[in-house]
C-alpha cells in the first residue's frame, strides 16, 4: 500500500469512527484530539461561528485543557487577525506565523497566544458555509505541512456533519422527553380533576412551563367572540377580563389560518407586521407569543397560545404545544361526550317516568272501572237469583216441568255470574291494596309420628 493509500485509509476510519458517535461532547473532544495526533501541534482548538460570534467549543494542549474553553467573542475579531479571516472568507485552509505577530489579539488571548512560531487555520464546513474552525500552534519553528491540514479538513468536514447530526439527536431526545413529559402531567390533571375549568387552568401552567413561558391561555370559540378562558396562566383577573375579541375581527389575518387552517402563528412585537395581525391576542406588555390550533374532529374549539418566552419559542415549543393541544381536545370531547350521555339518561329517565305515570293512572282507572261494575252488577244479580230461588222452591207456585228445568238452570248460571262479579270486585280491592294480606297459622297435625323421633 502506497503512503498516500495508507493516509486514506487513516482519514476513512478516522471518518468513520466520528460519524458512530452521538455525544456531541465526545466527538468535539475527538476532533481536537485528531488534530493534535495528525499535524504534530502543540495546541488544537475548535471555535464555532454563529450568530456573529466565535464560541470556543473545544480545546487541547500538551498539559491539559486551556482556560479559554467555553469563551465567546466577537465576530469582528477576524478582521484583526489574517488567518481568520482568509479562512472564513475563501474556504480554504491557511498558514502563517503566530496570531501575536500578524494582528491585534483580544487582551483574554495573550498569554495564551505569546510564543506561537507557526499557526494553521482549517475551516470546517457545513455546505458551502464555514461554521467551524480548527486552529492549530506549533511553538516550535516547522512549518505545518499542507497534507496534513488537506487530511484534517477532510475529517473535519466530517466531524461537523457528525457533529449536526448528534445535536438533532439530542435535539430529537429532548423533544421526546418534553412529549412524554407532557403526556405525563395530562394524564395526572386529567385523572385527578374532575372540573374541566380546573383542568384546563392547571394545563395552562403545565403548559407555560413545558414551553419556557411567562404565561399561557386557552381562548375559546364563542358564537359571537373568541375569549380567553378565566383559568388562564400567569394573567390577573383584570387582564383576562379584557381578552376577548369580536368573531369578526379573529376571522380575519392570522387567527382566521390559526383557527381554521391548522396553522401555528408566532409573535414578535414590532416584527414582519405580525403585530397588527396579533396584537388582539396579545396583552399590552406581552413581546412574544406562540399561538397553535386546538380543535376536534367536529371543528377548532379556539386557540392555545403561550406568552412570553425570554429565549423564543422553537419547533420543539410548538410541537409540545400541539401535543397538549390535542391532548385537552381529547379531554373535551369526552366531558362533551360524558354530558351527552348524561342529558340522553335524564332524558330517558324522564320519558320513562312518564311512561310509569301513564301506566299508574291506567291501572286505577281499570280497578275504578271493576270496583264500579261489579258493584253495579251485584245488585240486579241478587235480585234475580232471589227470583228464581223462588221459582225452583214452589214459592211462587207450581211450575211446568220445562219451565223448572229452565229455571235451575238459569239459577246455576247467575250463580256463576255471581262469582264472577265477585273475582272482579276482590281484583279490584287487591290492586289498590285496600285488601289487606290475611296471614293466618297453619297446624299440621303429626299425633301419628312417634314421639321419640321428635
Amino acid at each position: 500500500m502506497t503512503l498516500s493509500g495508507a493516509s486514506d485509509l487513516r482519514v476513512t476510519s478516522a471518518a468513520v469512527d466520528l460519524l458512530a458517535v452521538t455525544d456531541p461532547s465526545e466527538i468535539r473532544s475527538r476532533l481536537v484530539q485528531l488534530g493534535l495526533d495528525q499535524t504534530g501541534a502543540d495546541r488544537c482548538t475548535l471555535t464555532s461561528i454563529d450568530q456573529g460570534v466565535f464560541r470556543v467549543e473545544d480545546s487541547i494542549e500538551q498539559g491539559g485543557q486551556p482556560q479559554f474553553v467555553g469563551r465567546e467573542y466577537p465576530l469582528s475579531y477576524a478582521a484583526d487577525q489574517p488567518l481568520l479571516r482568509d479562512a472564513i472568507a475563501t474556504g480554504r485552509s491557511v498558514t502563517g506565523t503566530g496570531f501575536a505577530d500578524q494582528g491585534r489579539i483580544h487582551p483574554e488571548l495573550g498569554e495564551a497566544l505569546r510564543g506561537i512560531k507557526h499557526t494553521a487555520v482549517v475551516p470546517l464546513k457545513l455546505g458551502a458555509d464555514v461554521g467551524a474552525l480548527l486552529i492549530l500552534s506549533r511553538r516550535l519553528d516547522q512549518p505545518f505541512r499542507d497534507s496534513d491540514l488537506e487530511h484534517l479538513g477532510r475529517i473535519g468536514n466530517l466531524a461537523v456533519l457528525a457533529l449536526r447530526n448528534a445535536r438533532l439527536l439530542e435535539g430529537v431526545n429532548a423533544a421526546q422527553r418534553r412529549g412524554l413529559d407532557a403526556l405525563t402531567l395530562i394524564s395526572e390533571h386529567a385523572a385527578i380533576i374532575d372540573c374541566l375549568p380546573d383542568f384546563f387552568g392547571r394545563m395552562s401552567s403545565s403548559v407555560a412551563g413545558l414551553a419556557g413561558a411567562r404565561a399561557a391561555a386557552y381562548w375559546v370559540v364563542h358564537a359571537d367572540h373568541v375569549s380567553a378562558q378565566p383559568d388562564a396562566y400567569g394573567f390577573t383577573p383584570r387582564q383576562l377580563a379584557s381578552m376577548s375579541i369580536p368573531m369578526a375581527a379573529a376571522l380575519r389575518g392570522g387567527l382566521r389560518r390559526v383557527l381554521y387552517g391548522g396553522e401555528s402563528l408566532r409573535y414578535e412585537r414590532g416584527s414582519n407586521g405580525a403585530e397588527s395581525a396579533l396584537s388582539p391576542i396579545a396583552s399590552g406588555d406581552t413581546y412574544n407569543f406562540l399561538a397553535v390550533p386546538w380543535r376536534t374532529s367536529e371543528g377548532p374549539l379556539g386557540i392555545l397560545v403561550a406568552y412570553d418566552s425570554p429565549t423564543g419559542f422553537g419547533e420543539q415549543d410548538e410541537w409540545i404545544m400541539r401535543l397538549s393541544a390535542r391532548a385537552s381536545a381529547l379531554v373535551w370531547q369526552s366531558h362533551v361526550a360524558e354530558r351527552r350521555v348524561s342529558e340522553l339518561q335524564a332524558t330517558e329517565l324522564g320519558r320513562l317516568e312518564a311512561y310509569s305515570r301513564r301506566m299508574a293512572e291506567l291501572e286505577r282507572q281499570k280497578s275504578n272501572f271493576l270496583k264500579l261494575a261489579s258493584h253495579e252488577l251485584r245488585s240486579p244479580i241478587t235480585i234475580l237469583r232471589g227470583y228464581l230461588s223462588m221459582m225452583t222452591d214452589g214459592t211462587l207456585g207450581e211450575l211446568k216441568p220445562s219451565v223448572a228445568e229452565t229455571a235451575v238452570k238459569m239459577e246455576t248460571q247467575v250463580g256463576h255470574m255471581k262469582d264472577l262479579v265477585d273475582q272482579m270486585l276482590t281484583a279490584a280491592r287487591l290492586e289498590d291494596s285496600d285488601v289487606p294480606t290475611i296471614r293466618s297459622e297453619t297446624r299440621i297435625s303429626i299425633g301419628w309420628l312417634n314421639p321419640t323421633w321428635i
